[in-house]
């Protein structure tokens, strides 16, 4: 009676060792997976910033060639006004 006791409690116990090596498998195959799918959103992050920082840089480029051109407009406006109070003399025989 305790040899088939003992039999029985060996078998039980077996079967939840057989359980939970298959959970662990599966705990290690999700744990896996997730340590590649954080890889590849690391990389991803990686590539979005220095998108951004060229983006940032691209930014910084057109607002400075906006300034000079602005500038150049303003001295192009004084020029002009310039050449416009002078035509009336220019004009006098």
């Amino acid at each position: 009676m305790e040899l088939e006791s003992s039999q029985k409690e060996s078998r039980l116990a077996a079967a939840e060792i057989f359980k939970l090596k298959a959970q662990y498998q599966e705990d290690q195959e999700s744990l896996e997976s997730l340590c590649r799918e954080n890889k590849t959103l690391a990389e991803e992050i990686r590539d979005l910033m220095d998108q951004l920082g060229e983006g940032s840089k691209t930014v910084h480029e057109v607002e400075k060639q906006r300034k000079r051109l602005e500038v150049e407009k303003d001295e192009l406006q004084l020029t002009l006004e310039e050449a416009e109070r002078a035509l009336p003399s220019l004009e006098r025989p």
